[in-house]
């Protein structure tokens, strides 16, 4: 995999502190714009495999991980997989259907659940395999194949292939220069290495996943954005508030003893804090410390308090019950998902998914920015805008620089199937993909 070309505008720590500007750039719409979308269904559960034909996604809750999964399939016939969609995640990883010596895929592992990928019965695999170390290594050497998101096939992609151990299907959309992003551009699909990710906005679900676009109709805008060091691998966001409302009193609200920058997730479930914050936090709301993190008694499970984090001119909101999950029940001790940061770590914590969930994000791997946004609960038709290889996200404000070298696009060579339609695929509302009933093949 080729490496990317570094941006001549070149960002220091202190910038990742500094508030979105005054500075718009304008909406500028395509006809037919180079994105590739996928739905992503919330609040829901599986007890079955993904069939091939499956638009849904599913979440459960496993250990310290709220986890979103995509329906995609890999291979030549396709074998479907759900797979983690992961911002902190650099490769396109799946589990080996085939494990190591005495490895069992039993009724509860991730393989079971959400599918495990056979390299032998892929047609269209190629792999290089040093079988002197398969009982030695968890991965092979090199292995690309197709995967399918609905109706869109994008040929040779990398594969990171791990056996069943402790390991989940992964779709690494890191600022990596090898993650999926990046491999969508080389085939051609995608203009630049950018996307947004949104939550549900309603218990009926809602959320996706849109590659190389913004979906207007989605948030209440404008963006609020912000740039972070894209060479430290992870997307971080600059928090200007933290406060907790209970019933009609005033706000409690909390100051942070610093501007560094925190980590957003989209897997995690623990939102983490400067220690400083944390004491008052857990002193003014009674929440108990123990060994294994903070717990609240079960009963109080319905308290009616909420929790704010503001980015910008952006804020997002939590109720309190869904940052307590259920742990003993012998005491009736539930834990609290707000926890103290690592004081000596570069950032100050990290923004869970209770609150990244409820965002709108996009994405410009190009020029390091994050745009954020509250999500509409009521969104009207899609409005789709192509974030293309400049250095501005649509629709966002931010102190955007004037300049960038993009991540260079590659020649595209793109084959249709017989209908000869459209070469680019465009997200259509309600579903995953289609290009006119056209299923697309891309290939470097």
């Amino acid at each position: 995999m080729r490496q990317s070309l570094i941006a001549l505008w070149v960002w220091s720590w202190a910038c990742a502190g500094v508030g979105a500007s005054d500075h718009t750039f304008p909406l500028v719409k395509r006809d037919v714009p180079a994105v590739v979308g996928m739905d992503l269904y919330p609040h829901q559960t599986i007890s079955r495999l993904l069939k091939a034909r499956d638009t849904t996604t599913i979440q459960t809750t496993i250990g310290n991980t709220l986890e979103w999964f995509a329906n995609v399939s890999t291979g030549t016939p396709p074998q479907p997989l759900a797979i983690l969609v992961d911002i902190e995640h650099n490769e396109f990883t799946v589990v080996l259907g085939t494990p190591l010596e005495g490895d069992n895929c039993q009724e509860d592992s991730y393989c079971r659940l959400y599918g495990a990928y056979n390299l032998s019965q892929s047609s269209s695999a190629n792999s290089t395999i040093d079988e002197s170390k398969r009982k030695w290594s968890y991965t092979f050497d090199v292995t690309t194949d197709i995967v399918t998101m609905g109706e869109t096939q994008v040929k040779d992609v990398k594969l990171n292939t791990e056996f069943i151990v402790g390991n989940a299907n992964i779709m690494g959309l890191s600022p990596n220069n090898e993650s999926f992003p990046y491999q969508l551009v080389d085939r051609g699909l995608i203009r630049s290495p950018s996307f947004s990710v949104w939550g549900n906005a309603s218990s009926d679900g809602g959320a996706g996943l849109l590659f190389g676009g913004v979906n207007k109709a989605k948030y209440h805008g404008p963006l609020q954005a912000f740039p972070f060091n894209k060479t430290s691998e992870v997307v971080t966001l600059p928090l200007s508030g933290f406060q907790i409302q209970s019933d009609s009193k005033e706000p409690t609200t909390y100051t942070f003893p610093s501007s560094k920058p925190f980590i957003l997730s989209t897997r995690y479930i623990t939102t983490t804090l400067p220690d400083s914050v944390i004491q008052q936090i857990y002193k003014d709301y009674n929440i108990t410390m123990e060994k294994n993190g903070p717990v609240v008694d079960c009963t109080r499970l319905t308290e009616n308090h909420t929790i704010s984090l503001s980015s910008g001119n952006a804020t997002f909101s939590v109720p309190w019950s869904e940052l307590i999950g259920y742990r003993d029940p012998t005491r009736n001790l539930c834990r609290f998902y707000i926890e103290s940061s690592d004081e000596d770590a570069p950032y100050a914590g990290t923004i869970g998914i209770p609150f990244s969930h409820r965002m709108y994000i996009a994405l410009n791997y190009n020029s390091g920015f994050v745009g954020v946004a509250p999500l509409n609960e009521n969104p009207g038709p899609d409005e789709i805008l192509e974030i293309g290889d400049g250095p501005d996200i649509p629709d966002a404000e931010g102190d955007f620089p004037t300049s960038i070298l993009p991540y260079p696009l590659l020649p595209t060579v793109a084959a249709s199937t017989s209908t000869g339609l459209a070469a680019m695929p465009t997200y259509m509302p309600g579903g995953m993909l289609a290009v006119a009933g056209a299923a697309l093949m891309a290939a470097l």
